[in-house]
């Protein structure tokens, strides 16, 4: 249910503006990478949770949450700092920019590229039947 609101109000309307890179990898000089943060979430079904991070250099910026439930459905979707709640991003309030949506396994990876310094917010969705838990890394490349 949590998914198909996000689709029908949400995502639809920016699917042309937004940056997408979900499970799969991106070419990315690993070397001059900057990990900004690692931070912890745990998500029931249906529900979800904001991570924040600072970025202060422009580059490319990704969230990846990795986790370890089987068969949980985890999204992620990239915000500017003024997205206020997960309500916000549910009922189309919040500009998206990118977003990692699709249904493989662990690991979920968003890709914001051209992000200029500022603050960001990772929402971390369990849009399936079960919830789950696991750490999303916030990593910052030129």
């Amino acid at each position: 249910m949590l998914r198909t609101w996000i689709e029908a109000i949400v995502l639809v309307p920016v699917l042309g503006a937004v940056t997408c890179c979900g499970g799969q990898s991106a070419a990315v000089n690993q070397e001059s990478a900057v990990v900004l943060s690692t931070q912890n979430f745990s998500v029931a079904a249906g529900d979800g949770t904001a991570l924040s991070v600072d970025v202060a250099s422009p580059g490319a910026l990704s969230a990846t949450a990795s986790f370890a439930e089987a068969g949980a459905e985890i999204d992620v979707y990239i915000t500017d700092g003024s997205c206020a709640s997960l309500d916000d991003l549910v009922f189309g309030s919040c500009k998206v920019l990118a977003r990692a949506d699709n249904r493989v396994p662990s690991p979920q990876k968003a890709t914001l590229f051209g992000a200029t310094p500022g603050r960001y917010q990772a929402f971390v969705l369990a849009v399936g039947q079960l919830g789950g838990s696991g750490t999303v890394s916030f990593i910052l490349s030129p």
